[in-house]
């Protein structure tokens, strides 16, 4: 979408471009901030052909670009079927050439966190799991908003842009992935301020253009 976008009237009103989705990128820049940090890179048809070689190993997968041709997952005995689902369960067609990211299975997180960053503030965020389940609070802790904040004062992929950020059971937060403004899930942050922000950045935007 943001490609397609990018070429019409609306470009002057996007933040981001798919460099900024692209896990490759956040990986050169990143290093240890990220919790996927040495993900390796290869295509569907050779995640296929691991799985067959290795059938009994577990990693992580997800698209190197985030743009939700499934969701990242932890893959277990081989079983591939949830990159082939959509929405509602139904079967889902994937190209063989799809990048992927293999990660190894992180199994230390305590806590994950969605935030909104414009210009390198943290702006809004939500809780959106906790101990490996769903729990949805607008509530976030003020040492982990700080910590949070710390942690995106360097490198951003976007001026504007949503973060997902995972708390350690040793306290460390690392960033999870980017994802657009333009798309994103809010969970538990507040619509009416999030619009506001939009229209803030958007405006800011459009001038500077």
């Amino acid at each position: 979408m943001l490609q397609q976008l990018s070429a019409t009237q609306w470009g002057s009103y996007l933040f981001g471009d798919m460099l900024a989705l692209d896990q490759r990128h956040w990986q050169a820049n990143m290093g240890q901030r990220l919790l996927n940090a040495t993900a390796e890179f290869m295509d569907l048809d050779a995640v296929k052909s691991r799985v067959q070689k290795y059938p009994k190993d577990s990693f992580f997968v997800r698209p190197v670009i985030a743009q939700k041709a499934f969701a990242g997952h932890v893959v277990r005995n081989g079983d591939l079927s949830a990159i082939f689902k959509g929405r509602n369960g139904q079967a889902k067609l994937q190209s063989g050439s799809l990048l992927l990211a293999v990660s190894p299975v992180v199994s230390n997180l305590a806590g994950e966190y969605r935030f909104v960053v414009h210009n390198g503030e943290i702006r809004l965020g939500s809780r959106y799991r906790e101990n490996g389940n769903l729990a949805v609070s607008p509530t976030v802790p003020r040492d982990i908003w700080t910590a949070a904040q710390a942690l995106v004062k360097g490198w951003m992929p976007a001026t504007f842009i949503v973060v997902d950020v995972a708390v350690l059971t040793n306290g460390e937060l690392r960033v999870i992935e980017f994802n657009s403004v333009h798309s994103s899930g809010l969970y538990d942050i507040d619509c009416e301020c999030f619009a506001e922000l939009v229209e803030h950045a958007t405006l800011r935007q459009a001038v500077a253009n």
